[in-house]
């Protein structure tokens, strides 16, 4: 699985709920929950570390977005490419 906005193939288009202005991506959750959280593996989301297809379409990357007018935040889900 690939995160085409971790991996810079795509960016995300949101626009702010409250002023209209462009979202800006903060990158994984994940990133945020520790203070080495960037530096450990990405873990994959599938039991017993096999890849099950049943589950592919569901995949996808929590992205933190943020307004730099209103500093609004909130959370994204990025559909990961097979």
């Amino acid at each position: 699985m690939l995160c085409p906005v971790c991996n810079g193939l795509a960016s995300i288009q949101e626009s702010c709920s409250s002023c209209k202005g462009q979202l800006i991506d903060g990158g994984r959750v994940t990133d945020w929950i520790g203070p080495y959280a960037p530096y450990e593996p990405i873990q994959e989301p599938y039991t017993n570390d096999s890849y099950q297809q049943q589950d592919a379409p569901h995949a996808h990357c929590n992205h933190i977005i943020y307004c730099p007018a209103c500093q609004l935040t909130s959370e994204v889900l990025v559909n990961e490419w097979i």
